[in-house]
């Protein structure tokens, strides 16, 4: 990955909380990581031919065994070419493994409404350092909870 003054180095999130490293996930610069779940990181990636998207990681060792982990990656193979069938749906674009350091991956277009379009198509560059994608937590934090 080309270092740039400008890019925040990719192993700590911006909340200063520590995380592993992103593992080499060919074709991609995996920028930084925006989320975490039980199941994996979903970091901001640029494909080396340009373009943002989110990949999310998901490590064998996050598993206490086999049959969870294989169940995911069999399971992200499934919905793949449905991702891209409706609107409502993430478009997951590649799905790969890397067995020597037991993770598999997916790239997915941006969720974000506003800005990725924009960001993928070049009319406005998305910055790496300030994104940040909208989320259940990001929509609660601008619009504060429900009445109920």
């Amino acid at each position: 990955m080309k270092k740039n003054s400008t890019e925040p180095p990719p192993h700590r999130q911006d909340d200063g909380e520590a995380h592993r490293p992103p593992p080499h996930v060919r074709g991609y610069d995996l920028l930084r990581c925006v989320g975490r779940g039980s199941y994996g990181e979903v970091w901001l990636g640029r494909a080396l031919e340009g373009g943002f998207l989110a990949i999310k990681v998901v490590r064998r060792c996050d598993f206490e065994n086999d049959r969870p982990y294989e169940r995911e990656y069999s399971g992200i193979q499934k919905f793949q070419p449905i991702s891209r069938l409706h609107a409502s749906q993430v478009a997951v674009l590649e799905v790969g493994r890397n067995d020597v350091e037991k993770f598999f991956f997916y790239s997915m277009e941006l969720a974000d409404s506003q800005d990725a379009p924009g960001a993928a198509a070049g009319d406005h560059p998305l910055d790496p350092i300030r994104y940040e994608p909208r989320t259940l937590k990001s929509d609660l934090r601008l619009r504060g909870r429900l009445p109920y």
